[in-house]
């Protein structure tokens, strides 16, 4: 690519250290590339910047909607390029995301709750934006749980305390089926995020609205992004709503790929 004159040798150089916005560039102009060059069977191509603006300013924001209007332009870009390549009487698009965003305000600090209540290094949360989970050593569970449920239940911002008991319900394994399950899952109200900052408050204000995923799958902002587009799909077949799982045995199906185990299905595109 860099002979072809696609790309810059610094661009490739310096890729790491570039602005999300340039990498996603680079990431264009790779597509387009290999698009006109190679013409694939198959291309997969994950854009980043959106995701790390809303982090910082979050959704439905100036800086969200001005990152979905760049992101646009890239894609136009590769739809070009497959018009240039003679590729539209062949070739199916799908854009899709993997979760919606929530905005907040507010940050919760479980590990600082845990720690006034005397359990610093006995308790441990692993923080995973609208949800976090929070782990104890088997062997001190007994001792520790209902401890940890106590200094947790009430702090401003947490929705639920959910023990193993409610894990089923949420689709989740319980610790003694999964070793790498927590004994503990902590939900956030709307307007909280959960942090792993150690110290200061137990909840604080951020500088600036922010933006979070990780909530539970029913609350419809996470809802995620899909669209399907060009050979083999038909206006108005699709339902208001679709499975994550059936992306995959979809892509199979219009590859004439087996994907005999998958869990979901191929979508009716037709």
């Amino acid at each position: 690519m860099i002979r072809k004159g696609a790309v810059a040798a610094a661009d490739v150089t310096d890729f790491t250290k570039a602005n999300i916005l340039f990498r996603d560039q680079i990431w264009t102009k790779a597509a387009v590339h290999l698009i006109r060059e190679h013409r694939p069977n198959l291309m997969l191509l994950h854009f980043l910047s959106l995701d790390s603006v809303h982090h910082q300013f979050g959704p439905r924001t100036l800086a969200g909607t001005s990152a979905m209007a760049f992101l646009d332009s890239c894609v136009e870009k590769v739809v070009a390029a497959v018009h240039e390549a003679g590729m539209d009487e062949r070739t199916t698009f799908l854009v899709v995301s993997d979760h919606g965003f929530k905005g907040y305000t507010k940050e919760i600090r479980a590990t600082v709750a845990l720690a006034s209540a005397g359990l610093a290094g006995k308790v441990y949360v692993l923080p995973e934006g609208g949800t976090a989970m929070v782990y104890i050593d088997q062997t001190q569970a007994a001792e520790f749980l209902p401890k940890a449920v106590q200094a947790l239940q009430g702090v401003e911002g947490i929705d639920k305390v959910v023990g193993a008991d409610g894990f089923a319900a949420l689709g989740l394994p319980t610790p003694a089926r999964d070793p790498q399950m927590s004994q503990l899952l902590l939900t956030a109200k709307d307007g909280y995020s959960f942090s792993g900052a150690t110290g200061g408050p137990v909840t604080a204000a951020v500088p600036q609205q922010r933006g979070s995923h990780g909530y539970l799958a029913s609350d419809p902002e996470l809802d995620a992004l899909f669209i399907a587009s060009g050979f083999g799909v038909r206006s108005g077949a699709l339902p208001a709503k679709i499975s994550n799982l059936d992306v995959a045995p979809t892509i199979a199906k219009l590859l004439g790929v087996p994907l005999p185990s998958a869990k979901g299905k191929p979508l009716p595109l037709q």
